[in-house]
């Protein structure tokens, strides 16, 4: 931070302008020094705290089909919205305090590390981000959000409530020489053990699946079986090591006939390799799985797969070809493209109703057009569905998570909505749902005060009048402190709609207090000054007394200096004999030695006269 003088306001009052190069809070400390001599007058360190308030309040990460309509309606109705591609979310993993609220459309786990979906979900449960999550054909299942970091959060999980058809899946991997380790040291065969095993573990109770590896010969490790028996085998080293070379036909050929054993109802087919295929018959290959119905999911790992034959072996309606740059991303992608084959998606004019009302005002909206689409989805226990297709199939629900506020929209807001868009309840739902993820119009408390006290600090929250009632459980209060982040501390209601809480001292910096409740969430910064080894809290006992007996007044800066007490008060007499006493004994003291000497002469005076 930087700083300067800006004005003069009154006789020694000087304001300052900071130029923050962050937001959040920022601790300034201040330095006083005569301007014509250069000498130091005074230094306060950590003299105050200033909340910078961000410029952008919404952040709204955009997919590559996604098509943003919220994003405009809100930037029309005066938001402060920042639209970033999917490809810019790891370098925003530090910079979430800046906003109030996330909006992913049309988002995969896939599109950012697990550093930023780490970081979000923090921010959310924590902080008090809000979160609002729409549908579309790259999220929920179709984007990996099943058992992921970011469904940990959702209202909606990404599964339907009667589970999909149960599928047999067969995992081809190429153990071939170029899946060793590299010169780089990366693995691939071992990264794509792990993959197998992470995409097992998410199969469902009524799957098989069947394990089959191939160099220029493929051989079948587990055969077609229970999903969970198998995943403990998946678990354990694989006999085999990489070495030789590649031929993509016999192994296609053996994991069809495998797959043509089961009796499931849908047949998928798991491959991963990293080397050329020109030589294999694609025609041929191709009949042979459109003829079993099978469904394909290749990954191709590594700058040199030969991705456009693998493309005319299993590109079409029933299969894709996945392009994995980088080994590590195996694992993410061989579980998202599975998920993504087997998501489950409603389409056609589906008929809409209200079930519930949504978390803002006035928050039941009349007349709901049909959705083209949305994915297939179950609530999770705590979450208040308030919308639903016919079928009962929720479309959006909401719930809190931790600090923050979180909505799942199952259909998106776009072109699985298209006449949604022009509603006329549209402009209420969007900035209604924006209000209430921002903490917005009849959300924060209304009052926040944090007091210092000898042995910590004291924080009273006074709620809006409509919070009157609230349960004891619906309010929160968490703190960090220089040392620990989000403790949480137990608020105790006062008064009708005041709350009160206790941390105790942990050393002189920064406190960011966040209280949330059913009206709304409010953070508060609070900084603790270090205490001088003279200082101390309140008036001395002493002094105090002395003040009562009016010995001494108290005096502020600015009044006149008070006169000299006037002598109406009767004098003490046991203190004036204590005083003659006192007084009485010095003398003795003092002429003792004296009448000591003057004994002593007088008895040599007697001896030397013989007396």
């Amino acid at each position: 931070m930087q700083s300067s003088v800006q004005e003069l306001r009154g006789p020694g009052r000087v304001v300052f302008a900071f130029d923050a190069r962050g937001s959040g809070g920022l601790v300034a400390d201040v330095e006083l020094e005569d301007g014509a001599t250069g000498a130091m007058l005074d230094r306060l360190v950590d003299a105050a705290v200033v909340d910078v308030s961000p410029r952008g309040a919404i952040l709204y990460a955009q997919g590559a089909d996604a098509g943003g309509a919220l994003a405009r309606s809100l930037q029309r109705g005066g938001w402060s919205v920042e639209r970033v591609a999917t490809t810019r979310l790891d370098s925003l993993a530090d910079s979430l305090a800046a906003y109030q609220a996330v909006v992913l459309d049309d988002v995969a786990t896939a599109d950012a590390g697990p550093r930023f979906w780490s970081a979000l979900v923090a921010a959310v449960t924590q902080r008090g981000l809000g979160l609002m999550v729409l549908g579309g054909p790259r999220s929920f299942a179709g984007g990996g959000y099943r058992d992921s970091v970011l469904e940990s959060v959702l209202p909606l999980r990404s599964e339907p409530a009667a589970l999909d058809r149960p599928a047999s899946v067969v995992f081809a991997v190429d153990k071939s020489g170029s899946m060793g380790q590299g010169s780089g040291g990366v693995d691939r065969f071992q990264l794509a053990q792990r993959a197998v095993l992470e995409t097992a573990r998410g199969l469902g109770e009524r799957d098989t699946l069947a394990l089959l590896v191939f160099d220029v010969a493929p051989r079948l490790l587990l055969p077609l079986g229970p999903a969970a028996a198998h995943t403990a085998a998946l678990a354990r080293d694989w006999p085999v090591s990489p070495g030789g070379g590649t031929r993509l036909a016999p192994a296609l050929e053996a994991a069809v006939a495998e797959l043509e054993r089961g009796a499931a109802a849908r047949r998928m087919l798991v491959l991963v390799t990293d080397g050329f295929i020109d030589e294999a018959p694609t025609a041929a290959l191709r009949e042979r799985l459109v003829r079993a119905q099978v469904e394909t999911i290749a990954l191709a790992v590594g700058p040199d797969a030969d991705v456009a034959a693998l493309e005319r072996v299993v590109g079409g309606p029933a299969g894709v070809v996945l392009r994995v740059d980088q080994a590590a991303e195996l694992p993410t992608a061989m579980r998202s493209g599975l998920e993504r084959r087997r998501a489950r998606v409603e389409r056609g004019a589906i008929a809409v109703q209200q079930v519930q009302p949504l978390p803002f005002a006035s928050g039941t909206l009349p007349g709901w057009p049909a959705v083209a689409a949305h994915h297939l989805t179950r609530p999770q226990p705590q979450a208040t569905v308030a919308v639903q297709s016919q079928r009962g199939d929720p479309l959006i629900a909401w719930q809190r998570a931790g600090q923050g506020r979180v909505v799942a929209v199952a259909s998106g807001l776009g072109p699985w909505t298209p006449q949604w868009l022009g509603w006329r309840e549209w402009p209420r739902l969007a900035g209604g749902l924006a209000d209430w993820l921002s903490g917005g119009p009849g959300g924060a408390a209304a009052a926040l005060v944090v007091s210092d006290g000898p042995d910590g600090m004291v924080i009273e929250a006074d709620l809006p009048r409509a919070s009157e009632g609230t349960d004891p459980g619906d309010v929160s209060v968490t703190v960090d402190t220089p040392t620990t982040s989000g403790r949480r501390l137990a608020a105790d209601a006062v008064a009708p709609s005041r709350w009160r809480a206790t941390v105790p001292d942990d050393g002189p910096g920064l406190y960011t207090f966040v209280v949330a409740s059913p009206a709304g969430v409010q953070r508060q910064l609070h900084l603790r000054r270090p205490r001088a080894e003279d200082s101390v809290w309140g008036i001395a006992p002493r002094l105090a007394a002395w003040q009562a007996e009016g010995l001494v007044t108290r005096w502020t800066a600015g009044q006149p200096l008070p006169r000299a007490a006037t002598g109406t008060r009767p004098p003490d007499r046991w203190l004036i004999a204590l005083a003659l006493l006192l007084c009485g004994a010095g003398v003795v003291v003092d002429r003792a030695p004296a009448l000591a000497s003057a004994r002593l002469l007088a008895l040599r005076r007697r001896r030397a006269a013989g007396i």
